[in-house]
């Protein structure tokens, strides 16, 4: 008998506990609510930069990639940018940048991209491609780059 009270007596503090420790959650949750909030609004922020193209200015996003960052962390920079298939502009540099190389597929007027580990891309047009790139960033509206990017070498800016 003493056996079966000393059992009533801790399961009913225990149950006394787990509801006191789970009465009032809603600040808990709503903790974790907020913080989830903060998570996703810092995560949406982009960072954004300028790049100039004999002149044009345009709005350019960065990708979440270590070359990005390492790119951005570099700017402003410009350079005379080589023509290459009617598509595209590009740079050898002299730095090397953190590669996540992928077969791509498609390429898409606007986007920067990093092929080996310091060549600089732009493409000015929308092609598919069986190569595999590092992606750096892209711009946000590429109306008009192929016209402002011309079928020769070209001067382009990257800017915060």
């Amino acid at each position: 008998m003493k056996f079966y009270a000393i059992a009533l007596l801790i399961m009913a503090a225990a149950s006394s506990a787990l509801t006191t420790g789970c009465a009032d959650t809603s600040g808990v949750s709503q903790d974790i609510s907020s913080a989830t909030v903060q998570t996703q609004q810092s995560e949406d922020k982009e960072e954004t930069m300028t790049v100039t193209v004999n002149g044009e200015s345009y709005t350019a996003h960065f990708y979440d990639t270590e070359a990005a960052e390492k790119f951005g962390s570099m700017l402003p920079m410009s350079f005379t940018m080589s023509e290459l298939n009617g598509n595209e502009k590009y740079i050898y540099t002299d730095t090397k940048f953190p590669t996540s190389a992928e077969k791509v597929g498609n390429i898409k007027k606007g986007e920067i991209m990093l092929y080996g580990d310091n060549c600089i891309v732009l493409f000015y047009d929308s092609f598919s491609t069986p190569y595999s790139y590092t992606k750096i960033g892209y711009i946000e509206n590429a109306d008009g780059l192929e016209n402002a990017a011309g079928k020769q070498d070209a001067q382009v800016t990257f800017d915060k």
